[in-house]
């Protein structure tokens, strides 16, 4: 469905942008930071409660991310355009010894479809663009829990919306664009509720619900292909 809703709004996109004369197609490679304020406290809540004298070796690190953008100029300053961008992340809580083993595995993907708004600051032999994009979440969390030869697994559920500005410094050579971008993404959290749609995940101390927040730094290098 989430891939369906992209491809939808893709569609409607080109459609509209093919009558204009600039349109662009990117792909971009970044690394992530994710804050996961929630989650790392409940990493931290699971550790506490261990029997054991465990440790986390893994809290939601940075991570690379892929996206794509499809824009068009409509002015010689301004930029539309629309995104969708892939994010993935985790952590692991674990113990092990001669006895036996145990791992508390949580894994995030997050797919961002969105729009784009954009213009153009200086023009020359290197553009800078300031942006700002605008998307919507569509995060699939799994929790894999493993006792000796025992394992549970229960996946988990959550949309929110966030905003990107970013700087965009970009060199045109021929009909292809090379750029970086840099920016920071704030996330406006939501809680998780079991994919089944029976129940919210909450703090069992504070009692309050689990909130995703894939807030944090984006650096991306991205190559574009120009339709002049």
């Amino acid at each position: 469905m989430k891939r369906f809703i992209f491809i939808v709004l893709l569609l409607v996109f080109v459609s509209e942008t093919t009558k204009a004369q600039k349109i662009k197609i990117e792909l971009g490679y970044g690394i992530a930071g994710y804050s996961m304020t929630d989650l790392k406290s409940f990493n931290d809540l699971i550790l506490k409660n261990l029997p054991v004298e465990g440790k986390i070796t893994d809290n939601f690190p940075s991570q690379p991310y892929e996206t794509v953008t499809i824009s068009s100029h409509i002015s010689k300053t301004f930029i539309v355009g629309i995104t969708g961008s892939y994010y993935t992340t985790g952590s692991r809580v674990s113990y092990k010894d001669y006895s036996g083993e145990y791992r508390f595995d949580n894994v995030l993907n997050s797919y961002n479809p969105g729009i784009l708004i954009g213009t153009k600051l200086y023009a020359g032999a290197v553009n800078i663009s300031l942006l700002a994009n605008a998307s919507y979440s569509f995060v699939d969390m799994k929790f894999k829990e493993t006792m000796m030869d025992n394992s549970q697994t229960d996946k988990f559920k959550s949309n929110s919306f966030s905003v990107l500005p970013e700087l965009k410094i970009a060199r045109k050579i021929k009909m292809f664009e090379v750029s970086l971008n840099a920016g920071y993404m704030y996330d406006f959290e939501a809680p998780y509720t079991l994919s089944n749609g029976n129940g919210k995940l909450k703090n069992s101390e504070t009692n309050k619900e689990i909130r995703n927040n894939w807030s944090g730094y984006r650096f991306s290098l991205n190559l574009g292909y120009c339709f002049d």
